[in-house]
């Protein structure tokens, strides 16, 4: 009560009273006089407690390009195919020879559509009693997809979730092994673009950890500037051999020995597609039962929202594994 604008209006005007008139009620004039004090059984109680509805999430966050990256198709139904194709293959032939079958190999794969969701519960009090109470979660359950979305884009099993860069990655021919075991050093990383095919060059990023950026960093020694075209205070906005960086929360930041450690990625993250079936949805629930189904004085924020990803054109990619 005492950090609502009425009390606080109410004070500022006693207090403006008792120095003008220098004769407020007596009532007043001792809580006033009290209150200077600030002890709470001396007054202090009536002092007005102001509150910055300004919410502050307690949390580190996540760095989460990939969405930006990548192609968002919009769906309908609960998988999304894909179809892919060889290059055909021309030549030049001899005069009224026959032509020869240059039939591409055509193929298929499929996106499912996966369900995240998130629910709070909270009493009919706090909703009376919190000025902007569903504004903040509203916006602490889209930080929560995000964050959900940070790690599935990257590490995401593909097993009733979207699958990961990484994920769809390991295992295929874009994966290209470190030239010393267990050693991180900027001869990967020249290998890494020397490996990825030209017709995914002109688009392709780096994504990795901040802490793999900070190796290289330190690696480059008295030729970085030569390596990395450039740096900012972050290390991380100006071109790698040309091509843009991005960081990404979950990357594999660190090198262990005699372990997999998928630390970058060199691609056109373009054919990484999120198939997309509904935006971020919010429903309030407005009333929760007890085990008597009876009400418990509380609501919900019920809020969902599906979509899949992978991978679609795997050669677009390379990834380096210190191993």
């Amino acid at each position: 009560a005492a950090s609502s604008p009425e009390y606080v209006r109410a004070w500022a005007k006693a207090l403006r009273s008792a120095v003008k008139t220098g004769q407020p009620d007596v009532t007043a004039l001792q809580v006033l006089q009290r209150a200077a004090s600030l002890t709470d059984a001396q007054g202090g109680y009536a002092v007005p407690v102001p509150i910055d509805p300004t919410l502050i999430v307690n949390t580190d966050g996540n760095q989460n390009p990939i969405r930006a990256l990548a192609t968002v198709k919009q769906v309908t139904t609960n998988k999304f195919k894909v179809i892919n194709v060889g290059a055909v293959t021309a030549s030049y032939d001899p005069e009224a020879s026959e032509v020869s079958d240059d039939t591409p190999t055509w193929g298929a794969s499929e996106i499912n559509v996966n369900t995240a969701r998130a629910f709070i519960p909270f009493s009919l009090e706090i909703q009376m009693d919190y000025p902007g109470f569903m504004d903040d979660i509203r916006m602490l359950l889209q930080e929560s997809k995000d964050d959900l979305e940070a790690r599935v884009f990257v590490t995401g099993s593909g097993s009733g979730e979207p699958t990961g860069i990484v994920t769809a990655l390991t295992g295929t021919t874009s994966e290209i092994n470190s030239a010393t075991a267990d050693v991180f050093s900027l001869a990967d990383v020249y290998a890494l673009d020397a490996a990825l095919p030209a017709r995914w060059a002109s688009n392709a990023s780096w994504l990795a950890n901040k802490a793999i950026y900070s190796s290289i960093r330190q690696a480059g020694g008295a030729n970085l500037d030569d390596f990395w075209l450039g740096l900012d205070a972050r290390g991380m906005s100006k071109p790698l051999l040309g091509y843009t960086p991005y960081a990404a929360s979950y990357m594999d930041g660190t090198i262990n020995a005699t372990q997999e450690n998928r630390v970058l990625i060199l691609g056109d993250f373009r054919w990484y597609w999120i198939a997309e079936r509904i935006g971020f949805s919010m429903e309030l629930v407005p009333h929760l039962f007890g085990p008597n189904r009876r009400p418990t004085g509380q609501r919900g924020v019920f809020a969902w929202w599906r979509n899949g990803a992978d991978s679609v054109a795997d050669r677009a990619f390379r990834m380096l594994n210190v191993t």
